[in-house]
């Protein structure tokens, strides 16, 4: 059995989820999902997987003892990591991410009776399994009200997805904001401009559809001469159907998150046009490859 360790949003436990779908697999064998993170998130966050067409396989409580085991700083948990030293890193029960954001080839090796513990962020992990995914990242929830009119827009124009991350949830926690900024970075209003008017000369009567954690700072700050409707409907319990609305798009402008990441990778539309900023955390002087996929247009932001 594959177990993977969930953290993060939206968009990292669908990084998480595919990484484990795909090395069940490949080892023929079952996987399950450790949420117990979610009990204590900094950021408030939750397990939203439940609301998609995924396979639910939680873990047990006697398999997340297992699992706390592992990590633990007890005489016990300490041994059992010391001993699983004499194993490749990818042989082990606790497997762990080693260079985030690069893909490891090395992580495909792993066997049944592993632990995933990373985030996973490159394609590569899981583009082999595009078909299934496209099937199990769905929302299984019916459209309803205003986000069904928002879906009946979006499918009948030539819509342009754009999604703006201002950190809005954590701003009043100014330490947690100045770290998470510092890492990330906040994207330009003139990579916005550059990138709406770049699909504008690929693309014809385009309509612009805004998602934003801060749709007020967005209705502030975007002004372009194209029909634009700022989606503001949903609050973030229900940001999973922002997600399904982004992901109908017909092209989208992601900024450096997982969340509109995963929405422009689900996207099939057959003339589709992505853009995302070419540096997706601030520490990485490189662009890995897997993190963007190859027909997706990059810009400086």
């Amino acid at each position: 059995m594959i177990i993977c360790r969930l953290k993060g949003g939206l968009g990292n436990q669908l990084f998480q989820y595919a990484i484990a779908r795909r090395l069940s697999k490949k080892c023929n064998c079952d996987f399950k999902l450790d949420i117990s993170a979610f009990q204590n998130d900094n950021f408030g966050r939750d397990y939203m997987l439940g609301k998609f067409n995924v396979i639910q396989n939680i873990v047990t409580s006697e398999e997340l003892r297992t699992i706390n085991l592992w990590f633990s700083n007890s005489c016990k948990g300490k041994l059992l990591r010391c001993g699983s030293k004499v194993l490749p890193y990818y042989r082990r029960y606790i497997v762990n991410e080693t260079r985030p954001y690069f893909y490891d080839q090395n992580i495909l090796k792993i066997r049944n009776n592993s632990c995933l513990n990373g985030y996973w962020q490159n394609e590569n992990y899981f583009k082999e399994i595009r078909d299934i995914l496209l099937k199990e990242f769905v929302v299984v929830s019916k459209l309803r009200g205003k986000n069904k009119d928002l879906a009946d827009d979006i499918n009948k124009t030539n819509s342009v997805g754009i999604h703006i991350r201002r950190h809005k949830g954590i701003q009043s926690n100014s330490v947690l904001y100045k770290k998470v900024v510092s890492q990330y970075g906040l994207v330009s209003n003139e990579y916005y401009n550059r990138a709406v008017d770049i699909i504008a000369n690929k693309q014809s009567n385009i309509e612009v559809f805004v998602f934003s954690d801060d749709i007020e700072w967005a209705k502030a700050n975007l002004n372009f001469t194209y029909p634009i409707t700022f989606v503001d409907n949903n609050d973030e319990a229900n940001g999973y159907e922002d997600f399904r609305l982004l992901s109908l798009c017909k092209h989208q402008i992601i900024a450096n998150s997982t969340f509109s990441w995963w929405a422009a990778w689900l996207n099939n539309y057959h003339d589709k046009v992505i853009i995302s900023p070419n540096k997706w955390v601030q520490s990485l002087l490189n662009i890995p490859n897997g993190i963007y996929p190859d027909n997706w247009l990059l810009l400086n932001n």
